[in-house]
């Protein structure tokens, strides 16, 4: 057996051609849990990334990809994004444009834009292009009970 030598800095074709040898080498079962320990890294990776908190919030959606019209329930949200289920799930990278009701409300609407940045078999999670929607961070907060969501509230 060969002695580990790590890859050179920069030699990215290199360390390509060392990871396919690798994978080429492991078992069906070895790879699927390769890709779920990749993957599930990622997902990390992401949460980190959130500012605030995720908060549970089912609500009907109604969603534009491409300018075709979906249909979708929220199932969380936070201030710079929210995971959507849906029987159609637009890809990552998609730009998706949204409408739902503000809590509460049955009348009143919250409309958005963001970028869609991760795609599953069921839902599917938004980055908001511009954080949350002022209507719905000064709205109903104890419906979303979420503190940092109190800012701009006014004094009742």
């Amino acid at each position: 057996m060969e002695p580990y030598k790590k890859p050179e800095k920069g030699n990215l074709a290199n360390v390509t051609q060392r990871l396919v040898q690798h994978i080429l080498g492991m078992s069906f079962e070895e790879r699927r849990d390769l890709l779920l320990r990749l993957e599930s890294a990622d997902v990390e990776k992401q949460k980190d990334k959130r500012k605030g908190p995720r908060i549970p919030y089912l609500a009907e959606v109604d969603f534009v990809v491409d300018e075709r019209v979906y249909k979708g329930m929220i199932l969380d949200i936070s201030e710079d994004g929210a995971r959507i289920a849906a029987c159609d799930i637009p890809p990552a990278g998609a730009e998706v444009r949204m409408a739902f009701p503000l809590p509460g409300s049955r009348k009143a609407h919250v409309r958005m834009a963001g970028l869609v940045v991760r795609d599953a078999d069921r839902d599917f999670g938004v980055a908001f292009n511009r954080g949350l929607n002022p209507d719905l961070r000064r709205y109903d907060v104890r419906i979303l009970g979420c503190p940092d969501l109190k800012q701009n509230l006014p004094e009742s």
